[in-house]
């Protein structure tokens, strides 16, 4: 299977270098472009925020905690209430910069559902012409590592995919990696960070920077640049298609996918 990708992801990425060559356009337009009237300052505004109130919430817990005796959390739960915190603080900032402080609707970061299936079609159909690319990547990165004799540091959320103590509690991360992430990561990273980062530089640098600063949030070393790869991608669709479905459906087919091949490693190891 994995196979048959590689060969289908390495068609299509040549029809699309041919078309390109041709200078025909295959990337439908779902949205006419609307004006960012956010600026860069904004996105930092929206970063410090956010850096603040995580702060806030982790030293309140920590007072509350000494004060009350509350009980530690488990590695699942404090990732999962981590994670959730974090999505809710973000979605919250996006509302408030977007819909209060300028007065837009919500729906210019580009969450139309106009030719909502074709759009989801199209983020299929790029993810498949992404996987040879991403796959000669994480190789050259894993044979550079090998050469140089790094091993990778555990990654605590993948470690904890493998903790069923709690199935309710299991699958709601599962929910988050898969699904909520990527819906929230694509409204802050290409709906809001891409458009001020592309009103002040200009397409081309803003694609690489917001895809360079995706990349760096989400670090490892071994990830980065296969991460890079993706963040490219996605703010790539955006621009072109000028929704954000096709970028929210290859990002949820990348992690989900992600998910799955660590699983069936695990199965093929133990």
């Amino acid at each position: 299977m994995s196979f048959l990708a590689l060969i289908i992801g390495a068609i299509i990425d040549i029809i699309f270098i041919v078309l390109k060559t041709s200078k025909v356009e295959i990337i439908p337009r779902s949205s006419p472009s609307y004006k960012t009237n956010w600026k860069l300052i904004d996105v930092i505004r929206v970063i410090i925020l956010f850096v603040f109130i995580s702060y806030v919430i982790s030293i309140g817990y920590a007072f509350f905690k000494k004060a009350f005796g509350l009980g530690e959390f488990d590695t699942v739960s404090k990732m999962v209430t981590g994670m959730t915190l974090s999505y809710v603080i973000i979605m919250g900032l996006l509302i408030y910069f977007i819909t209060y402080k300028h007065r837009n609707k919500f729906k210019i970061l580009g969450l139309h559902f106009k030719k909502f299936f074709r759009n989801i079609f199209l983020g299929i159909v790029s993810y498949i012409a992404i996987i040879p690319i991403l796959a000669l990547v994480v190789f050259i990165v894993m044979a550079i590592s090998s050469y140089l004799k790094y091993t990778p540091e555990p990654q605590p959320l993948l470690d904890a995919l493998f903790i069923k103590k709690n199935p309710l509690l299991f699958f709601y991360l599962i929910l988050i990696i898969c699904f909520i992430g990527p819906l929230i990561e694509e409204l802050f990273f290409r709906g809001f960070v891409y458009r001020a980062l592309k009103e002040r530089i200009g397409k081309t640098a803003a694609v690489i920077t917001s895809a360079v600063f995706f990349a760096w949030l989400h670090m490892t070393l071994i990830g980065f640049f296969p991460i890079l790869v993706l963040g490219i991608l996605l703010a790539y669709l955006y621009e072109k298609n000028g929704t954000l479905i096709p970028s929210i459906t290859v990002h949820m087919i990348h992690n989900s996918v992600i998910v799955i091949f660590f699983y069936s490693l695990k199965g093929l190891i133990s």
